[in-house]
Formats: structure tokens, C-alpha cells, sequence
């Protein structure tokens, strides 16, 4: 993802269509880490061409078939979504790496985590949620650190929610709420 958004300007060189195997192609090439495709395409193809954007995890997810026989480009919605925010995304610096060490120095500075959710499917690399917290806790001091969470520590508050609708199983939608966290500290 991180290599997608520093070649934003490379997105209009993405195909106006994905096939089954092309995104196979793609992940094979990440997977045996080949240098077949650039980082950004492998980015572009694992996020917006998988099944609810979970990165070659969730399948082919380009084109759905609904039950009433419509097929729906999800890719083509995606690039596109991310082609119109492209114009407000071109100031931002976007790192990747360990939280910890990821702007160890900052200084009024916004930093949004987006960690997996506490109780939720984990990547491969698993964090320490205590640990997590007592850094967004620390980082808060000189930054102002948004947390994107379903719950957090009792000394952080909710400053935003959204109720939305989630389909990372396809045959069930279930209701969640989405939120931002702050150390209560910078209120």
C-alpha cells in the first residue's frame, strides 16, 4: 500500500481491467518474490483487485456476480476512488515499518494508526496491544495521534463514529461501528 501511494502518478498506467489470471500473475510474483512487476503494481493489484481489499487474502474479488445477475467491477470503483483522491493525497509523506520506530522523532505531527482490530483475524506480524497503546500514549505527548479502534484504553475518548456495513464474508453483512480514538490528554 505504502508503495502505491508514494507512485500515485504511475496509477493512470494501471490496466482499466483485471482478469483472474493476471491477479494470479501478480500475487505468484509477490508470493515468490519476483521482480516481474514493480512494488506500486503488486500494491495496486493485491489491494484493489482482492476481495474486500485484504491483499491477495481474499481472493479474486475484481468482478462480483450478484444474486439478481449483475456483475460489479470492484476494481474499476476502487482505482477510481483512488484516482479522485489522488489531488489530496499529494502532500503526504507515507512510510512503512515497524509503529515503533515510525516516526520516533515526530513532532507536531498527525499520525492515523490503523492497526488490526483487538479480537480480530491478525497479520502475519503480530503486535502487542498494551505496548501499542503505551506508544500511542507517548507519541501523543508532542503529536496529535489518531487511532482508528472498535475499543480502546479507558484514557482514550471517541472523537468520531460511523455506523457501516461490512461484507468481508460474502454470503453475510454485518453492522459495526467505525472509530477514532485520541489519548484523552490532547482533548
Amino acid at each position: 500500500m505504502i508503495a502505491l501511494y508514494n507512485n500515485l502518478d504511475k496509477v493512470n498506467l494501471l490496466p482499466n481491467f483485471v482478469t483472474r489470471e493476471h491477479y494470479s500473475e501478480v500475487r505468484d510474483c509477490y508470493n515468490k518474490g519476483l521482480a516481474t512487476y514493480p512494488d506500486w503494481y503488486i500494491g495496486a493489484i493485491g489491494f484493489l483487485a482482492s476481495y474486500n481489499g485484504r491483499f491477495f487474502d481474499g481472493g479474486y474479488g475484481a468482478i462480483a456476480h450478484t444474486k439478481n445477475g449483475i456483475d460489479i467491477n470492484y476494481y474499476d470503483r476502487a482505482k477510481r476512488t483512488l484516482t479522485k483522491q489522488i489531488p489530496f493525497l499529494k502532500d503526504i509523506e507515507f512510510y512503512d515499518g515497524d509503529y515503533k520506530e515510525l516516526c520516533f522523532n515526530a513532532d507536531n505531527t498527525l499520525i492515523y494508526c490503523d492497526p488490526p482490530y483487538e479480537g480480530s483475524k491478525q497479520y502475519k506480524n503480530r503486535i502487542d496491544y498494551e505496548e501499542f497503546w503505551n506508544w500511542c500514549r507517548t507519541m501523543s505527548k508532542n503529536n496529535i495521534v489518531l487511532i482508528s479502534e472498535h475499543n480502546a484504553r479507558s484514557d482514550f475518548e471517541c472523537v468520531w463514529s460511523m455506523p457501516v456495513q461490512r461484507t468481508i464474508d460474502n454470503r453475510k453483512n454485518t453492522k459495526a461501528t467505525e472509530k477514532l480514538f485520541i489519548y484523552k490528554d490532547n482533548l
